[in-house]
């Protein structure tokens, strides 16, 4: 498991939350989230939720599976959370830019 430093209230949340957990959310479900990201990054927190349509904890886990796949990041004060593409993430999301 990769230490992660923890910057932000919401990542601490779901760091917390998910800890070492084995009944993660399928990479399938965060993908839900995606094509939210790609058009309207960055977005907040509160933002990308309202836009999924999940539930918290669908939303939660979905957004946890993309930040350890390395795609997304939060970034921002606690309370005003914004999910950016990571440089890894703009390649998925824009192979040929």
């Amino acid at each position: 498991m990769r230490t992660r430093t923890k910057t932000n209230s919401f990542g601490t949340f779901l760091e917390t939350v998910h800890g070492s957990s084995s009944d993660r959310q399928p990479i399938g479900d965060a993908l839900k989230l995606w094509p939210i990201l790609v058009a309207s990054e960055p977005i907040s927190v509160p933002e990308l939720m309202r836009e999924s349509k999940m539930d918290f904890s669908a939303f939660a886990a979905s957004l946890e599976a993309l930040r350890e796949a390395e795609l997304v990041h939060l970034v921002g004060e606690p309370g005003k959370e914004m999910v950016e593409l990571t440089p890894y993430g703009e390649q998925v999301a824009k192979p040929n830019a």
